[in-house]
């Protein structure tokens, strides 16, 4: 008797994964044909579904390999998991809306890139690293940088925030370093500029950027939090339309002395404004 087919992860053009899975079926034919009469029955019916089912049965081992994924996870899964994320996707759009637009941080980073810029016109890209304090101990790092590589042309200058625990290391990056989520930047991108696409976001997390939304002169205290300058040794040209022209370039520092961000006394000072 043959083996349950075994699938490793999967990751798409716009970098969303999905986990790799034992499927309940042997052969593709006999997992298509199970997807198949979920669809008959209602528990399907969008397109996706039904093209990946589609092309498995007619093709076989020889449909796209994304096809031949997802036919197995949705045949073993059932439309569990497509609504778990249709209720995590109503729970990012209430904390988008409550965080509100951040077109001042889009700004702020946009402008030190600019000065960047003046001082080496093949700098990289800033990365603002805040100091958070979260419960008690040592400070979590609250990270923005600047995509610039994504396969997704409409990401490119979009931000990216991720948040890294107090024993972050690149060795255990997979599980010290939390993606938040993104904050539009690019005009050609769907949504508006500035608005944040969470993703698994922290509560303190969103209570900063709300703050950052209800008093941006906030964010005039965090240069410091900018890491030092480097140079792109790739030398890649990048031009973004939220530049600005920038002041005489600053002097930047690690942000390893600095005070932490108090998240309670943000929450107070947020009421006021």
């Amino acid at each position: 008797m043959s083996e349950n087919i075994t699938f490793k992860q999967w990751v798409s053009k716009a970098g969303n994964r999905t986990a790799g899975f034992v499927s309940n079926f042997a052969d593709h034919r006999s997992a298509a044909t199970h997807l198949q009469s979920l669809i008959t029955s209602g528990e399907f019916d969008d397109e996706f579904t039904a093209d990946v089912c589609k092309s498995v049965l007619k093709k076989g081992d020889k449909a796209p390999e994304f096809a031949l994924f997802f036919c197995h996870h949705k045949a073993t899964f059932g439309n569990g998991f497509a609504k778990k994320w249709a209720k995590r996707d109503a729970a990012n759009d209430d904390v988008s809306a409550s965080v509100g637009n951040c077109l001042e941080l889009a700004k702020f980073m946009f402008s030190e890139f600019a000065e960047r810029r003046i001082w080496k016109d093949t700098a990289r890209t800033p990365a603002l690293e805040v100091p958070v304090q979260i419960g008690e101990g040592d400070p979590h790092i609250l990270r923005v940088t600047i995509l610039t590589k994504s396969t997704v042309p409409e990401n490119n200058g979009n931000l990216s925030l991720s948040l890294r625990t107090p024993d972050f290391t690149w060795d255990t990056k997979d599980t010290t370093d939390t993606w938040q989520g993104t904050i539009v930047a690019n005009p050609d991108h769907a949504d508006p500029i500035g608005k944040f696409n969470p993703r698994d976001c922290h509560p303190d997390v969103q209570a900063l950027l709300t703050a950052i939304t209800n008093d941006p002169q906030i964010l005039s205290g965090w240069t410091e939090f900018f890491n030092r300058r480097s140079v792109d040794r790739n030398q890649q040209s990048f031009s973004h339309p939220l530049f600005g022209g920038g002041s005489e370039p600053h002097e930047n520092v690690a942000p390893v002395a600095s005070t932490p961000v108090d998240i309670k006394n943000l929450r107070s000072h947020a009421r006021f404004h």
